[in-house]
């Protein structure tokens, strides 16, 4: 299995909250909080962590971070990733889903902004990051 498939997937990220979204040339840090849920070998949840980060490390040989990472909102709207980091200051992000392809070393999360939770048809309307090219993956507890 790929390492860097093991790093992401030591911890489930399910309800769980985004409180801060950084970047710079290469990297965007997550930092969560609360937590994540540390998983055991079975994959079962083994505890809640301290507030921890995710740093994660792209490959922007061609281009700068904003070719490597897109915001999609319910409508559609291509949100940059300077405005996405901003609501931050205001809300927190609640992931739904957090994905991973092997192949193009891509995650992809799903989720919302607790204040922005828009419903139509009943259906919650979610957002997507999805982040391309990804080389490395570190956790640091804060």
């Amino acid at each position: 299995m790929n390492d860097l498939f093991k790093k992401i997937f030591t911890y489930e990220y399910h309800n769980i909250n985004i409180s801060n979204f950084k970047f710079d040339n290469n990297k965007i840090i997550l930092n969560f909080e609360d937590g994540l849920y540390l998983l055991n070998e079975d994959g079962s949840v083994k505890l809640l962590t301290q507030p921890i980060s995710m740093t994660i490390s792209l490959d922007v040989y061609y281009g700068t971070i904003q070719n490597f990472v897109e915001i999609w909102n319910s409508t559609v709207d291509n949100i940059t990733i300077k405005d996405f980091s901003k609501k931050f200051k205001k809300q927190i992000f609640i992931i739904d889903k957090l994905f991973f392809s092997l192949f193009d070393k891509t995650i992809l999360i799903e989720g919302l902004f607790e204040k922005d939770k828009k419903i139509i048809n009943g259906i919650p309307q979610k957002t997507l990051i999805i982040i391309s090219d990804c080389t490395n993956v570190d956790f640091s507890y804060k």
